[in-house]
């Protein structure tokens, strides 16, 4: 009879989900996106206590979603979308277009409440449609131009000293929270008759 060998083999087994999905390869997952009936729609679905990241660029043919270690998720042509949301958990949660997006994003875009905080480094101008940006806490740094309105739930912050939120319609333009930046804080909201601003703001143009 042979001698048995010293060395124990160790049996390792990787916990599924059911339908036999690894644990591990959820935890990759943790920023979805997919486009269904011309909505790209970007998730989160990892309940990691740490910061999940999901960026958004565009090269003006496609759009690029990025995960937190900045790993390309998917890509998207700019031609089979016609609006973007962005969903979240209730755990820290950071939605970005980065200023490094190489064109401007040109639909428009719902974040919900439950993304913690959006940051908009580069320009939207979105032709159809508006902005609602859900976020308890957002940091404008670029141009927001769209035809529809655009509403920011929560506190804003100017990252540069001039940042232009425009309507090309003429739709309401809200912001429902604090507004800071560089020389001031203010809010205002586009009214039927005229907006109302608050100390250190001025109208905006046209008014």
């Amino acid at each position: 009879m042979a001698p048995r060998s010293r060395h124990t083999r160790r049996r390792i087994t990787t916990a599924r989900l059911p339908g036999g999905e690894p644990l591990e390869q959820r935890r990759l997952l943790a920023v979805t996106a997919s486009v269904t009936s011309g909505e790209l729609r970007i998730g989160f679905t990892s309940s990691a206590a740490a910061e999940q990241v999901a960026r958004l660029s565009s090269d003006g043919t496609n759009y690029t979603v990025r995960n937190t270690n900045n790993v390309s998720i998917g890509t998207f042509a700019v031609s089979a979308v016609n609006s973007i949301t962005v969903t979240g958990l209730t755990t820290v949660e950071r939605f970005e277009i980065p200023s490094t997006s190489t064109r401007e994003i040109a639909d428009p875009i719902s974040v919900a409440a439950t993304v913690e905080t959006t940051v908009i480094g580069q320009a939207i101008t979105a032709s159809s449609g508006g902005v609602r940006v859900g976020s308890p806490s957002i940091t404008l740094a670029a141009a927001v131009t769209t035809a529809g309105g655009q509403t920011y739930a929560g506190n804003v912050t100017l990252a540069t000293g001039s940042i232009v939120a425009n309507s090309t319609a003429a739709a309401d333009i809200r912001f429902e929270s604090t507004v800071t930046g560089v020389s001031a804080a203010c809010s205002w909201s586009k009214q039927p008759v005229r907006p109302w601003c608050s100390e250190g703001c001025r109208d905006p143009p046209g008014w």
